[in-house]
């Protein structure tokens, strides 16, 4: 799959391993994709001014093709700032997917709770409604029931 972005932490990398590159050079060694479309380009260019801002690299005077030079302890501090952004977001994201992780078991816990809630309002009503139709009261009822029971499995107490 074609590349069609800069990545910035790789040039930068690149750049502090490297001390100096080219625009041909960055091509070649596949850190940035081939620069043959126009908006490609301009994300390269892009990426350049933001390190020239950051004052990471600087031009090469008279150089063909267009090369820099790192600024080496710049270009290392923002390499670093970078990655701690990344470890930063990566323990957020961690952090909050735990959160969530909890809050799924916990309404889990309570779901299964409901469901035993539900389990016994459904079988008091089908016992009311029993007692109702066999004109027995509730602890008749549940005689009959005990008794039926014990005459199935004479085992059960």
């Amino acid at each position: 799959m074609e590349r069609n972005y800069i990545d910035e932490m790789v040039l930068l990398k690149a750049f502090i391993e490297h001390r100096s590159l080219s625009y041909t050079e960055v091509q070649e060694k596949g850190i940035v994709p081939v620069l043959n479309k126009q908006d490609r380009r301009a994300l390269f260019k892009n990426t350049i001014d933001k390190f020239k801002r950051w004052q990471v690299i600087e031009p090469v005077p008279d150089s063909d093709p267009k090369t820099w030079t790192v600024i080496l302890d710049n270009a290392t501090t923002e390499y670093n700032k970078l990655v701690k952004g990344i470890e930063q977001k990566q323990l957020i994201e961690k952090y909050s997917f735990e959160y969530l992780h909890d809050k799924v078991n916990s309404n889990s816990k309570k779901l299964v709770g409901i469901k035993v809630y539900r389990i016994l309002a459904v079988a008091g009503f089908i016992m009311a409604a029993l007692s109702f139709i066999a004109g027995l009261s509730l602890s008749q009822l549940l005689s009959q029931i005990k008794h039926i029971i014990h005459s199935v499995l004479p085992q059960v107490h």
